[in-house]
């Protein structure tokens, strides 16, 4: 099993090992940075309105909102009834978001399953 840790803001992982390994490694712990593999999907991207499109097409609410950073595309996250961001990753591929609320500064990457800095 492997245990997710922070180290200064990056992601790392604990993964246990032999106890042969202790002497090679101390002990019995490997740590292996993960790092995302598709930050080259990320554009200067504008953003397609102020809310999310669909859910204004369709009369619904959103919880809050997401910026696909491959295409501007503004849609409501995994909390809104729709879900439209997660949607458009699925049909399009473009890996990487980040918040599109004025209060959060994080940006996700939907393939590897990390925030990122």
């Amino acid at each position: 099993m492997e245990y997710p840790i922070l180290i200064e803001g990056e992601l790392f992982f604990i993964f246990p090992v032999s106890e042969n390994a202790d002497k090679i490694f101390g002990q019995g712990r490997l740590i292996m940075k993960m790092t995302c593999t598709h930050t080259a999907a990320i554009r200067d991207v504008r953003p397609s309105g102020e809310g999310c499109k669909e859910c204004l097409e369709l009369g619904d609410p959103w919880v809050q909102l997401r910026l696909c950073l491959s295409c501007g595309h503004v849609g409501c996250c995994d909390s809104s009834r729709n879900k439209h961001a997660t949607q458009h990753f699925r049909q399009t591929q473009h890996p990487i978001i980040r918040s599109f609320q004025p209060e959060e500064a994080w940006t996700w990457c939907y393939i590897d399953e990390m925030l990122l800095e």
